[in-house]
């Protein structure tokens, strides 16, 4: 892959798992995101990540731009952010999106339940 021939995203898979190699994980695994993950996969794997960079003030200026080709832990010595604590804000997105699909799968049901 090449900056300048992007791939689309893959969308997650509704249980949470792998739908794309691009995680370095294996198939049916849960993605998670992890130090070896270039910034590219990082921002391919969850279509948030970008938010959780910019809230580390990372990418978000000229003076603080990162490169696609940069692996997360690299980024994070870099900047003086501790690589477990960058892992896990972006980890959290994964969980994020379990619990709005359980609370909307919750909705529908008791939408759908008879009213007594």
């Amino acid at each position: 892959m090449t900056p300048n021939n992007p791939q689309p995203a893959t969308p997650p898979a509704a249980d949470g798992s792998c739908a794309s190699s691009e995680c370095g994980c294996s198939s049916g695994a849960e993605k998670r995101f992890h130090k070896d993950l270039t910034i590219g996969q990082a921002m391919r794997l969850h279509p948030r990540a970008a938010e959780v960079f910019m809230g580390f003030h990372l990418g978000g200026c000229s003076h603080c731009a990162i490169s696609e080709e940069e692996t997360i832990e690299q980024v994070s010595m870099g900047y003086g952010i501790p690589t477990d604590m960058l892992i896990n804000a972006l980890n959290s997105l994964f969980e994020y999106d379990r619990k709005r699909a359980e609370a909307a799968k919750a909705a529908q049901a008791k939408a759908a339940a008879p009213q007594a």
